[in-house]
């Protein structure tokens, strides 16, 4: 028996749960209002970090409405890279 076949017949899945708006409603805030980090309220929840991030992230484009945040005032988040910023060269000055 290889080691694969030995892992699928001793471990057994968890079923697929589903889980009200409201759970997730109150797992987010949590971690938004809360300050608390996700994997601490994941591990409490007993969810997995990438589900509580995912519902997060969610509820963050919910509350701005699909925009895109700014880093800053003076840097836009994206940034194109086809011209190198004022002042600079491609290349690097001989010296």
């Amino acid at each position: 028996m290889s080691t694969m076949e030995a892992k699928t017949s001793t471990a057994r899945r968890r079923p697929r749960r589903q889980f009200s708006e409201e759970f997730k409603a109150s797992a987010v805030r949590l971690v938004v209002e809360g300050g608390r980090a996700v994997g601490t309220v994941a591990r409490e929840l007993d969810l997995t970090p990438s589900a509580l991030a995912g519902w997060v992230r969610a509820g963050q484009a919910e509350r701005t409405k699909g925009k895109w945040l700014r880093r800053s005032k003076t840097r836009p988040v994206h940034r194109s890279k086809s011209r190198p910023p004022e002042g600079r060269s491609f290349y690097p000055s001989p010296s």
